[in-house]
Parts: structure tokens; sequence; C-alpha cells
């Protein structure tokens, strides 16, 4: 220790009980892990308004149980996106339109969002369903989920305001402060 030049040196019970060499330097913090994902927020065209595909996630896990958007690993490559059209059904190009950023206290995330029309989507198998977008905000969604949800009630799935009514999603005391 340097307790020499130490700001709360008066105020050390270490150096006062003479322990101040014994203790060890502090550790140094371990760089946060940065995981990306990939979200594609597929709609096709309801009664009164857009429905959206989500997924339920495992039920063990982050965020365990919880609702999503259709969440693949990062890449976005034309190959991957038809491997999961195989699975979920024909739609058109994908088009970015947000990319979030969330921070857990021991991992940050980075969402890439992709809007993209069901043009023969297949019937959405369990855990997956179709849902209205004014409807979404009723399950309980990952918050990076909700602001996502916020980002398409308030423009839609091309930068135009979506026809849906549905207000912001909610926020609890765990993740309710504004991302930066």
């Amino acid at each position: 220790p340097r307790c020499l030049i130490c700001p709360v040196r008066e105020h050390c019970e270490a150096a006062d009980a003479g322990l101040a060499a014994r203790i060890p330097p502090p550790r140094k913090a371990r760089p946060t892990p940065h995981r990306r994902r990939t979200v594609l927020c597929l709609w096709r065209d309801g009664d009164t308004e857009p429905e959206f595909l989500i997924e339920q996630r495992p039920p063990s896990g982050r965020w365990a149980g919880m609702w999503q958007f259709l969440t693949l690993a990062h890449t976005a490559r034309a190959a991957d996106w038809s491997k999961f059209a195989a699975e979920i059904g024909a739609f058109d190009p994908p088009r970015h339109i947000a990319t979030i950023h969330h921070q857990l206290t021991h991992r940050r995330y980075e969402f890439r969002v992709f809007a993209a029309r069901a043009t023969a989507p297949s019937p959405a198998v369990s855990p997956r369903r179709w849902s209205p977008l004014s409807q979404i905000q009723d399950y309980p969604l990952p918050r990076p989920h909700a602001m996502i949800l916020e980002q398409l009630c308030a423009c839609g799935t091309n930068g135009r305001p979506a026809k849906s009514s549905a207000p912001p999603a909610r926020r609890t005391l765990a993740s309710g402060a504004p991302e930066s």
C-alpha cells in the first residue's frame, strides 16, 4: 500500500493497527463480457393491427420463462436468415431498425434489431405464438425486449408510426432507470 499518499490515511484503521503492509493490493477488475444478439421482429398483417411472432425463453437461465422477440446469435448473414426461415416460414428481407444496448452488473449486451414481414408464415409452434402488437406488453418481457417493444410502438417496423395504441412497456424497480 502507498500509505504516505493515501487521501484517507488519517482515518485508516489498518495503518493505526500496523496492518497496512499485510493487506493485499486490490484485484484488477475483469473485463465485462460483451454479448451480441440479433433480434428479428417478424410480423404479419392481423385483423386490426400487426401481429408479431414472440417466443418464450427456456425455464432456466437468464430471463427464464420470459417472452421475447425471435433472438439469434449475433450473425445476421443471409445464410443464417435462410436457415431461420426454414424453421418459421418465409419472410421479406429483414431491415435494421434499431440497436439496443443493455448492461447488467457483470455483462453487456448489444441487440441488433431487424424487422421483416412474414410472407408465408408457418403456424406458431410452442414456445412461440403470434400476438397483436398492443398485447405484447401483457407478457413478461426482459428489459431489452421491452425497449424493442417501445421502439415498435413509437415507429413501427419501417420508421412510420405503428397502428397500435399500446402504451410504452411497463418498467420495474429493478430496471426502471432510463437507458443511456
